[in-house]
């Protein structure tokens, strides 16, 4: 048996194109255009293969410009735009710079992002949630330091920040069924594959209403807002249509919203049909942030950990950009999880009558 290292030949030969489109591919040829199903092929392939670049190469074509790329899907939420802020204030304390891409949770404008940072001499890239193109970005992680804020359930061999989202949802669900509510409504933006963590969420939720004979109702906001069509302030309007729906059930008396933007389209929707929030129903959401903790809001979800995430996340970015034997520890993975936390405030309360 040989270990041999596999070659962009190699590649070629498994992905069934010309040696030299896998290394237009490979390196982010932007004048080259290839469909979507070629390019994926080529990252498949080198990942099956585990393919690994010249490092040494790589390193020399051009000094990195102390310039650090935040990817995030969308500043419309507070939820990434504190977590940019955050990645900023640390980053720029250490006399970097940093570039802000919005991909809008579009893949397409992902890929694009992706091929021009192998053009450009970045010094590493911090991914706020899973990347799309996770064969690309693997691959690319053994060039640059890359760290990646994802979801428990999803591997990839690069640095990442974790935390387990079924385990909000169970928290949240526990909480709700303590305080005696008996039929809850989880409302949420599209549950395609757009976002693990709204799908594991769910899971959390649904496990634990299984386990206490409680009835779970799922609304659904099945339109994804992505790319050119995004639209500002959807999850909260996600939260006051659905809510609409989910009161002509009058048993329901929890709401889970999936984040705490579609938490507050829920607790408006209601209120403005004069319904007491905490004493006829309950309301909860995920991330807590800011706006969670006005005394008028005063929403109960599940932390976080922002301030946490952004200073760790740097921290291990940093790690591998002032290695002293890059060539040796290039290949290291290291992982930082959380443990969710439930944050109890004004918005639930003891199940009463609608």
């Amino acid at each position: 048996m040989t270990n041999k290292k596999a070659t962009t030949d190699d590649i070629a030969k498994s992905a069934g194109v010309s040696q030299s489109t896998v290394s237009m591919v490979l390196n982010g040829n932007t004048g080259a255009k290839f469909s979507d199903e070629t390019v994926e092929k080529v990252f498949k392939a080198a990942k099956q293969l585990n393919y690994k670049p010249s490092k040494k190469r790589a390193l020399t074509q051009s000094k990195p410009n102390n310039c650090i790329a935040l990817v995030c899907p969308t500043l419309d939420n507070p939820y990434y735009s504190s977590l940019i802020q955050t990645l900023e204030n640390e980053i720029t304390s250490r006399e970097y710079t940093t570039i802000i891409f919005n991909t809008l949770r579009d893949p397409k404008k992902e890929e694009n992002f992706l091929n021009l940072f192998r053009q450009f001499p970045l010094s590493g890239i911090i991914f706020t949630t899973m990347p799309f193109h996770k064969e690309q970005v693997e691959i690319m992680s053994l060039n640059i330091p890359i760290v990646i804020m994802s979801d428990k359930s999803e591997y990839m061999e690069s640095d990442t920040i974790e935390i387990n989202s079924k385990e909000e949802g169970i928290l949240v669900a526990e909480h709700l069924i303590e305080l005696g509510h008996k039929n809850i409504a989880y409302i949420t933006t599209p549950l395609g594959t757009c976002s693990t963590q709204r799908r594991r969420r769910l899971e959390g939720v649904q496990k634990t209403v299984d386990n206490f004979n409680v009835k779970l109702n799922v609304f659904e906001n099945k339109e994804e807002n992505i790319g050119k069509k995004y639209r500002l302030n959807s999850e909260y309007y996600t939260g006051f249509t659905l809510a609409e729906k989910a009161r002509k059930d009058p048993t329901i008396t929890g709401y889970i919203g999936v984040n705490d933007m579609v938490a507050y389209g829920i607790m408006d929707n209601l209120l403005s049909q004069g319904v007491r929030v905490s004493e006829d129903v309950s309301v909860c959401g995920f991330d807590n942030i800011f706006p969670s903790e006005f005394r008028k809001i005063s929403l109960t979800t599940i932390d976080s950990f922002l301030l946490k995430k952004g200073s760790d996340s740097v921290n291990l970015l940093f790690r591998k950009i002032n290695l002293e034997n890059k060539e040796k520890e290039v290949f290291d993975i290291h992982r930082i999880q959380y443990r969710p936390k439930l944050i109890v405030r004004s918005s639930t309360g003891p199940c009463g009558q609608f």
